[in-house]
C-alpha cells in the first residue's frame, strides 16, 4: 500500500521493502533518474515502511496509523528534509533559515507546502540552486539531539547534485559516521556530478520513468482521460509526471490548434506571422516558462512524426495522433527535409531554455533555421 502517490515504479517498491524484510537496510541509497520519475514518493512510502505501526505481511505501510498519517502531511519527526534553500543575508553556521527574508522563509514554507500535495512537484523553491552548508550542520545537531528515539530516522535530500562542496564535505562526515537507525535518501537526475566519496558510501537504486502503458493506464484510471487521448500525454511527456500533471490542467486543444498555425506560418514563410509568434512566445515565456517549453516540445515530437511518416512507420505510433493528415501532407510537400537537423536544434533550443540565455533571440534562431530549412528542402538545394 502507498502513503503518497506513487505511478509505476512497483520492482524498486518491492526491493526497498524486501530490505526491510531481511533486516538489510543500509545506511544510505541514491535515488537516481530523471525529474518526475517518482524517487520523491519512493523515498516517502519507503519512510513509511519503516516507521509504520502497522505494516502488511510485505513490510508495506498500511496508511491508516498515527505514523503513516503524519508522513503523508509532512509532519513526521523522523524524516528530515534537506534540499536547495535561498541563502539570505548574514546566514547562521547552522540554522540555513534564520537569515532569510520574509518573503523567502515564505517561499520555502510554500514549496515544502506543496510537497504535501503532490510528491512528484518535489521541493522547489524559487532561485534556489544550492544545498546549503548551514542545513547539513543543522541536520547534524538535529540527529544527535533525536538519536534514540523510536522508529527510523530517514533523511531524504532532494536535488542532490545541488549540493555545494561545502555541503558535500559536511554530509560525508555524517555518512562516514551515521547514527544508528538512521537511513539517507540522495535523490539526484544528475549522479556523476555527485562526490565519488559520497556515491561510494551509498548504494544507487537506477529509477526509470515509468512507462507510457503505466501512465496511460494511471490517466485513464485516476482521471477518466480517455485511451487515445491518455496515450498523447504519455507519450508527450516523456515519462515525467509533473508534465503529465501540466496536461490535465492545460487546454491542450488550443495548444493543438497553435502548433498546426506555426507549421503553416513556416510553410508558407509568413515572417510577419513568425515574428508575432516570437514576440508572443517572448512575453508567455516571462510569465510562464514550462508552457513555452511544452509548444517547443510540440515541435519537437511533431518533427520526429514526420520523419517517422516518411520512414514508413505505423500511425500507431505517432505521438500527434490527431494529425496525421497533416503531418502526412507535410511530409510530401517536403520530401528532401533533414529531420535530424532540425530535431537536434529544436533540442538544443529545449535545453537551452533551462539556462540564462536570452530567450527571444534563441526562439528567433530557430524559427529562422526551420524556414531556412523548410525553403531548402522544398527547392531542393
Amino acid at each position: 500500500m502507498q502513503v503518497v502517490e506513487q505511478i509505476g515504479q512497483d520492482r524498486i517498491s518491492r526491493q526497498l521493502l524486501t530490505l526491510i524484510s531481511n533486516q538489510r537496510v543500509g545506511n544510505a541509497y541514491i535515488l537516481s533518474g530523471p525529474l518526475g520519475s517518482g524517487k520523491m514518493s519512493l523515498a516517502l512510502n519507503f519512510a513509511a515502511a519503516l516507521n509504520c505501526k502497522n505494516p502488511g505481511t510485505d513490510h508495506s505501510p498500511c496508511n491508516t496509523c498515527d505514523s503513516c498519517r503524519k508522513i503523508k502531511r509532512n509532519s513526521h519527526p523522523n524524516i528530515y528534509f534537506i534540499f536547495p534553500s535561498p541563502a539570505g543575508k548574514n546566514p547562521k553556521e547552522d540554522d540555513p533559515f534564520a537569515s532569510l527574508s520574509e518573503k523567502e522563509y515564505g517561499m520555502v514554507q510554500d514549496a515544502i507546502e506543496r510537497l504535501s500535495e503532490d510528491p512528484y512537484r518535489g521541493i522547489e523553491v524559487e532561485s534556489a540552486t544550492t544545498i546549503l552548508i548551514s542545513m547539513i550542520r543543522k541536520l547534524r545537531k538535529d540527529l544527535m539531539l533525536s538519536a534514540g528515539e523510536e522508529g527510523w530516522q530517514v533523511v531524504i535530500i532532494y536535488r542532490g547534485d545541488m549540493l555545494s562542496g561545502p555541503s558535500s564535505n559536511a554530509l560525508l562526515k555524517i555518512l562516514e559516521e551515521p547514527p544508528g537507525k538512521t537511513v539517507f535518501l540522495i535523490l539526484t537526475d544528475k549522479y556523476n556530478t555527485l562526490l565519488p566519496t559520497i556515491r561510494s558510501r551509498c548504494q544507487n537504486i537506477p529509477v526509470n520513468p515509468p512507462s507510457v502503458e503505466e501512465i496511460t493506464q494511471w490517466l485513464m484510471d485516476k482521471h477518466g482521460v480517455d485511451q487515445e487521448t491518455a496515450a498523447y500525454y504519455a507519450h508527450f511527456s516523456n515519462g515525467d509526471i509533473r508534465r503529465v500533471k501540466e496536461f490535465l490542467s492545460a487546454d491542450m486543444d488550443a495548444e493543438s490548434k497553435k502548433l498546426k498555425q506555426f507549421w503553416h506560418y513556416l510553410m508558407r514563410r509568413d515572417m510577419t506571422a513568425l515574428t508575432q509568434w516570437v514576440e508572443d512566445s517572448h512575453k508567455q515565456f516571462k510569465m510562464d516558462k514550462e508552457a513555452v517549453r511544452r509548444t517547443l516540445r510540440q515541435i519537437l515530437f511533431w518533427l520526429r512524426d514526420a520523419q517517422l511518416i516518411r520512414e514508413g512507420g505505423s500511425p500507431v505510433h505517432l505521438i500527434h495522433t490527431g494529425f496525421v493528415e497533416e503531418l502526412t501532407g507535410f511530409v510530401a510537400y517536403f520530401p528532401a527535409i533533414d529531420y535530424l537537423k532540425m530535431i537536434r536544434e529544436t533540442e538544443r533550443v529545449i535545453e537551452l531554455t533551462g539556462k540564462n540565455v536570452y530567450f527571444h533571440a534563441l526562439i528567433g534562431h530557430l524559427c529562422l533555421s526551420l524556414t531556412e530549412e523548410l525553403a531548402h528542402a522544398r527547392s531542393g538545394t
